[in-house]
């Protein structure tokens, strides 16, 4: 099976990567259940994250090259913004003074690391928003890169990407490894030490956008045995930092789920994809949800309560999605994407550019 370059048209996504976000949201959502220890591997549905939005950002950067032969950083800055920080800083605002009614040491250091994004280094307010910090940081630094490599007069400027991905991910677990143990939280948090598994989805991105050939052949092979085998360590430990290798398997077992996943439109899980379309507003709203479940239910550990969890969980996500995110969302694409529009009438979109409009 190979990737249709004309299955997907207009703004349509691809529902393969909606059921994967739902997979990886599911898993750090029962990770977090705060009465018992459900789902021991739930930590690295941040990792199937990092992998699938180094894999759709650079979807939308290559996208704009190719389109406009050049990588437009502002407009890049913009599109991300308006689906990064409304909803973001809307959770910060609203849940505030619930925090501050906790009395959490240092609120000042804590609230400024939530609102500039470095929660990855500075104490933090949410346990979860670690990861958005990792994220924002890519975004950051990611069009900057590639417009230094777009510069190039080269006829394909970007084909040094799968090199440098194989170079961080060995860097990356060089620098894990000999932070471990002493500092063992930021192994798993910070990302100079996290990017490398951003950065695997974007060599996969150029795969798909710039060596389409090559990626139809290697998603024939048996990529899901290949992500079975690297996953086998992450049942073995409780988080990453137990064991810095560990992250570098995840890597390597996720790339292998996306890579397999992304031609095989006959894979449809509706639930699931639907729990991806909101997964954003999922993952920022389940921690809120969990935490009056410890308050309330303390020491009840019986599936109803987890089930519960997972409902309003998804419930609460979703309403806060059609509330803030989604809303804002449809301003962005009118006014950022605008000037395309004819194009899009005349010409058939590719499954790129269905891949770029779901990031």
């Amino acid at each position: 099976m190979t990737v249709d370059q004309s299955q997907f048209g207009g703004r349509a996504r691809i529902p393969q990567l909606d059921l994967l976000r739902g997979i990886a949201v599911l898993m750090v959502m029962l990770f977090h259940y705060p009465l018992f220890n459900v789902f021991r591997i739930g930590w690295a549905g941040v990792d199937l994250f990092f992998v699938l939005s180094g894999f759709l950002i650079s979807g939308l950067l290559f996208t704009d090259w190719k389109r406009n032969g050049r990588i437009r950083v502002g407009h890049f800055l913009l599109h991300r913004g308006f689906k990064i920080y409304p909803a973001f800083y809307f959770l910060l605002i609203s849940m505030l003074v619930p925090t501050l009614i906790f009395r959490i040491d240092h609120p000042l250091e804590r609230v400024g690391a939530e609102l500039f994004f470095l929660q990855d280094y500075l104490p933090h307010i949410w346990t979860h928003t670690w990861s958005l910090a990792v994220e924002e940081q890519f975004y950051l630094l990611l069009p900057l890169l590639l417009l230094m490599l777009g510069m190039t007069k080269k006829r394909d400027p970007f084909r040094s990407i799968p090199y440098l991905a194989i170079g961080l991910i060995a860097l990356c677990l060089a620098l894990r490894v000999a932070r471990h143990p002493s500092e063992s939280e930021q192994v798993q948090y910070a990302f100079h030490l996290r990017a490398d598994t951003l950065f695997a989805g974007v060599a996969l991105g150029y795969l798909f956008h710039f060596r389409p050939k090559i990626f139809n052949d290697v998603s024939r092979l048996p990529l899901l045995a290949v992500a079975i085998v690297a996953l086998i360590p992450l049942f073995c430990f409780r988080s990453g930092s137990d064991a810095p290798w560990v992250l570098t398997c995840n890597l390597i077992g996720f790339v292998a789920v996306v890579w397999w996943i992304v031609p095989r439109s006959n894979i449809r899980m509706p639930l699931l994809e639907k729990v991806g379309v909101y997964s954003y507003s999922i993952y920022l709203w389940h921690f809120p949800v969990a935490l009056p479940l410890v308050l309330i239910f303390s020491r009840m550990y019986r599936l109803h309560w987890l089930l519960l969890y997972v409902v309003v969980s998804i419930a609460v996500g979703i309403y806060m999605s059609r509330l803030v995110e989604m809303p804002i969302l449809l301003k962005r694409d009118e006014c950022l994407e605008r000037p395309h529009t004819k194009a899009r009438e005349v010409a058939p979109t590719s499954c790129g550019s269905a891949a770029a409009a779901q990031a």
